[in-house]
């Protein structure tokens, strides 16, 4: 059974491990635990067992929030955790008055596309050369956007 709940400062390692086994370029753990300050993140964690399985971690700065990353261990994917975890932070961040979504996906990352169209981004922008792959080579960034209506 996955539960998903909002993470906290004492996560930051276990999004930094998760996040090391299925990004290119990690974040720093120093850097995961500065975001993860209660006054700057809105991060959840999924849960199977008690062990982490995902996370989302983003931020809201006045009417907007931005995801900043978001993964799922690979034995775990397509499985609706990733859906289940932007849920939650969609909520979150809806919640706190943001109306404009951002985020930047990979654009050969197909799923993750598909999941973001499904909850409403569209792709508003591309920037050429943005990821740096682990064999050297760059990949593009599409950025996209959603609007949370608050009426």
């Amino acid at each position: 059974m996955i539960v998903v709940r909002r993470a906290s400062p004492h996560d930051a390692a276990a999004i930094a491990t998760l996040q090391a086994g299925l990004f290119d370029q990690p974040w720093p753990m120093a850097e995961i635990e500065s975001l993860l300050a209660p006054t700057i993140a809105v991060a959840h964690l999924a849960l199977e067992h008690d062990r982490p399985v995902g996370f989302v971690v983003g931020r809201v700065v006045a009417d907007e929030a931005e995801i900043l990353t978001i993964g799922v261990e690979a034995s775990r994917q397509a499985r609706g955790i990733a859906r289940d975890l932007l849920a939650a932070w969609m909520s979150e961040v809806r919640a706190a008055g943001a109306g404009n979504l951002f985020l930047e996906v990979s654009d050969g990352n197909l799923p993750a596309i598909a999941l973001y169209t499904r909850a409403g981004f569209r792709v508003t922008g591309r920037r050429a050369g943005y990821y740096h792959r682990r064999d050297g080579s760059l990949g593009d960034a599409l950025m996209m956007i959603a609007t949370i209506d608050h009426g």
